[in-house]
Formats: C-alpha cells, structure tokens, sequence
C-alpha cells in the first residue's frame, strides 16, 4: 500500500502511523463496548477518558515517528525499526 509517498520503503512509516490511531480509535470503541456491557452510568467521566487515551497513544506515535525520521534512510530497514524503538524507549 502507498501512502502519499512513492515507494513501499518510504510509505513505511505513514502506514504505521495510520496503524497507530486506528488501534487507538479501536482501543476506545472496545472500552465504551466493555463499560456499556457491565453497564456503567455513563457520565461526565466516561465522556473525558478517551480523549485522554487518545493523547497518550497519539504522543507515542509521534514519539517514534520522529525516531524513525531522525535516522538516515541509508540504513536497512529492519536495523533502522531496531534502532528507532531503542531510542524511543
């Protein structure tokens, strides 16, 4: 899949950013499914948490973006996701 970018290589990290708010977006559909489920009241709190969840996990993907970009694109691709998540972490 290209993303806005010409090659696979280079469409590589818009793709796991696209990844990484969709699990965040998923993660908060299954945690409203869960409280509805077991029936928690729905107040002021439940409508407040997600934008919580979604700025933490939206601030870690930029966190490792901006690994990913801050290392050259002359290194392989696999040694490059290696180092980034090191750095990151």
């Amino acid at each position: 899949m290209h993303l806005l970018l010409p090659s696979r290589l280079a469409s590589f990290p818009m793709s796991a950013w696209i990844g990484a708010v969709g699990s965040i977006m998923l993660s908060i559909m299954l945690g409203y499914g869960i409280l509805f489920t077991i029936s928690v009241p729905f107040t002021s709190m439940t409508q407040v948490v997600p934008f919580g969840m979604f700025g933490i996990g939206l601030d870690d993907a930029f966190i490792l973006w901006g690994a990913y970009k801050r290392l050259g694109g002359d290194i392989p691709v696999l040694d490059r996701i290696h180092m980034y998540v090191e750095e990151a972490i």
